[in-house]
């Protein structure tokens, strides 16, 4: 996956908690803020959704994956704290969302964003749900301090504990994905060739595909909706639009469908990983050149 070092061995547990069916019906990540809890726990959402998980996670390819990119699964509900905060008749309502029957046969997925800030009342009825059987239904609670929540939700919950990073091991990997990010919206092959970016390539090619795939995503998502989540944060957002304009959603779906098959391809024995991103460097430089050259579509 695209995960930063210190959350992989977290996510490789997770992996294997769902790809055994060892699945608690309650998790809660804690963790500071900035950390990456949210990239953790947006990926495992769709992993629990998935109908078709893998080795490496969520297929990527079924309706149920399909859905929740599209931010339409109506076995999928967020709530997260905003100004207004997380009140008792929200928690009742996700209470009574888990009772239903799932629309794909499958798990229904809950996440709770900000489950230290809730007022007493909220939190005595989020506990008050945590002691009733969720049946298929997994909850996903996740809080910046672990210490303002009820001992009580807490022995409810398998709890992932996401450390603070050393700083050297945040700044050396953070920038090299970075790089990669930048050198996709400039989509000029010739920016590929950086020795960070080669580096990051050779050390990790399944993290950098996986990068390039979610990097798509967060594409389509500000083209639908004006807003992306985590990758997009150190990067000029006029520089996301300028690309926008050069190229349409539809060849952006198609080469997501292109970067699926390469990580496929990356799992065979004796593959060559250097022509796969190169294929891949040389696809998406046609796409941003060929657009510029001749207009939209």
């Amino acid at each position: 996956m695209i995960f930063e070092l210190w959350l992989e061995p977290i996510w490789q547990r997770l992996l294997q908690q769902v790809l055994r069916q060892k699945i608690p019906h309650a998790f809660l990540f804690c963790g500071p803020k900035g950390i990456g809890k949210t990239q953790l726990v947006q990926t495992f959402e769709q992993l629990l959704l998935c109908q078709s998980p893998t080795k490496d996670g969520a297929c990527g390819q079924c309706r149920s994956c399909y859905l929740y990119l599209q931010q339409h699964h109506p076995d999928f509900k967020c709530l997260s704290f905003d100004d207004e905060g997380i009140g008792i008749d929200d928690i009742r309502n996700m209470s009574h969302y888990i009772e239903q029957t799932s629309h794909q046969q499958g798990r229904k997925v809950v996440s709770l964003l900000g489950a230290d800030k809730l007022l007493p009342a909220s939190a005595n009825a989020l506990l008050k749900t945590l002691e009733e059987p969720l049946g298929d239904a997994v909850l996903l609670l996740v809080a910046e301090n672990l210490k303002l929540l009820l001992p009580t939700i807490k022995s409810r919950c398998f709890i992932i504990n996401i450390p603070q990073p050393a700083l050297e091991i945040v700044n050396e990997n953070h920038q090299q994905r970075i790089a990669l990010m930048q050198a996709f919206s400039e989509g000029n092959v010739k920016a590929f060739e950086r020795e960070d970016i080669q580096q990051f390539i050779v050390a990790d090619p399944f993290a950098a595909l996986y990068l390039i795939y979610y990097w798509l995503i967060e594409i389509i998502r500000y083209a639908l909706q004006s807003k992306t989540d985590f990758l997009f944060n150190d990067v000029n957002e006029n520089q996301l639009k300028s690309l926008l304009q050069t190229i349409t959603t539809t060849q952006v779906f198609t080469f997501l469908d292109n970067v699926q098959e390469a990580i496929k391809h990356l799992s065979l024995p004796g593959v060559n990983k250097s022509l796969v991103f190169e294929s891949l460097f040389c696809q998406w430089q046609d796409i941003c050149q060929g657009e510029k050259k001749y207009g939209r579509a």
